[in-house]
């Protein structure tokens, strides 16, 4: 997870720097939250993982190509981790389910008041899962499955001065059946954190 935003922030640096002012019509964002993982069963056994919460973070830079008087459309790069952490009790060992999404999209924006607005996003791309199995040895390990998602979100922006905001966010992730703890389709990850325009 620090290696993938650590990465994302270095290489738009650049961009950062030769922002000095004037329109702003790109912005960054880095948030935190957390999801609760359910118990379930490792698929072809009788054995269960526990629950647990799920640690989640999400970054993105925004790019406005289009702005009204009442609304603004940018094209958007998010990229959302989570990380979570089970185990059995019947069997010794934690197992990692972690996900990746990269899913670039779309961005619609409604200022509400003069510090907040709201925004529903919408985009596809792929997820990077892990899957929990039963080793020959009788120990949990996890495969790294991918596959395709598509991507909702929606969030509120409060404008804190000219170049900060707080923002919260859910995105929702629809993809496939028991991919890293989730045994339904949908991967939510709720966080809030800062957003950095220039």
């Amino acid at each position: 997870m620090r290696r993938i935003e650590t990465l994302a922030l270095l290489a738009l640096l650049p961009v950062c720097a030769r922002a000095q002012g004037g329109v702003q019509n790109m912005d960054l964002y880095l948030g935190f939250g957390g999801t609760p993982i359910h118990a379930q069963p490792v698929a072809g056994t009788s054995t269960t993982l526990s629950s647990s919460v799920a640690a989640d973070a999400s970054f993105a830079y925004d790019y406005q190509i289009s702005h009204w008087s009442n609304a603004s459309l940018w094209i958007e790069f998010p990229i959302s981790y989570q990380a979570s952490h089970q185990r059995s009790s019947a069997l010794p060992g934690n197992v990692e389910l972690d996900s990746t999404f990269l899913t670039p999209g779309v961005r619609f924006v409604v200022p509400v008041q003069t510090r907040v607005s709201v925004y529903g996003a919408a985009g596809g791309g792929g997820g990077f899962y892990q899957v929990p199995v039963l080793t020959g040895t009788g120990l949990l390990a996890s495969t790294n499955p991918a596959h395709g998602v598509v991507d909702f979100a929606g969030g509120v922006d409060f404008r804190v001065n000219r170049t900060f905001s707080l923002r919260v966010q859910v995105r929702d992730f629809v993809s496939g059946h028991h991919l890293s703890g989730v045994a339904g389709v949908n991967h939510i990850v709720p966080t809030v954190g800062l957003a950095y325009h220039f």
